[in-house]
């Protein structure tokens, strides 16, 4: 990577929106370790966020997001230690886009849902999890009356851009996203004029 690359990363993200519709989804099956086990998280498994965030970082967002009926954690628990290996977001609500723009986005599209915050912890990094969890996410959407999927992705990260792709998701748009600090609301904002993704 070269320098200017790396300074123009330094200030920008570029992000990929992608959608999924029911009829052009490719279903794929992947085992789970028996390790670890599939769960949608509520509010009764805050304890282990607890354990995940010990600095309580974003322990208020995760409360809020259990809480709300908007909201759909799903998670991949390593059974022997009843940690976190994987967790992931599922939004209802379509007021989110990627965790710098917060509730600027609104897709305006009915029956539709947002995956979003995918996480893998760091010591069960390519084990397939988010492969794993990604089908059960489209399942479940598809399954209670969503019709479309959008998902945003950094561009530059390969793997999870092939595994959207192999399961049906399109690109239809690319954002640059000034990320700098005491810009970013000003800037997206500029973003959002020139796109147009309120006009899907």
């Amino acid at each position: 990577m070269n320098m200017i690359t790396k300074i123009a990363e330094f200030y920008f993200k570029y992000y990929g929106v992608f959608i999924l519709d029911k009829e052009n989804y490719l279903p794929e099956t992947y085992n789970l370790d028996p390790r670890f086990e599939f769960k949608i998280l509520n509010i009764d498994d805050l304890f282990l966020f607890k354990k995940l965030d010990s600095k309580k970082k974003n322990y208020n967002l995760y409360v809020d997001r259990l809480k709300s009926s908007d909201f759909v954690c799903f998670a991949i628990i390593e059974k022997s230690k009843s940690e976190i290996a994987y967790y992931s977001w599922l939004n209802f609500s379509n007021r989110y886009f990627v965790h710098e723009i917060n509730k600027v986005m609104d897709f305006k599209k009915e029956k539709s849902v947002l995956f979003q915050d995918d996480n893998t912890i760091e010591p069960y990094l390519r084990l397939g999890l988010h492969k794993y969890v990604m089908q059960k996410r489209v399942q479940y959407s598809f399954e209670n009356q969503v019709n479309r999927i959008y998902i945003v992705i950094y561009l530059r990260n390969v793997p999870a851009l092939r595994t959207v792709k192999k399961i049906g998701f399109k690109q239809i748009n690319f954002l640059s996203i000034y990320l700098r600090k005491g810009t970013l609301k000003y800037t997206v904002k500029k973003i959002m004029k020139k796109t147009n993704l309120f006009n899907l």
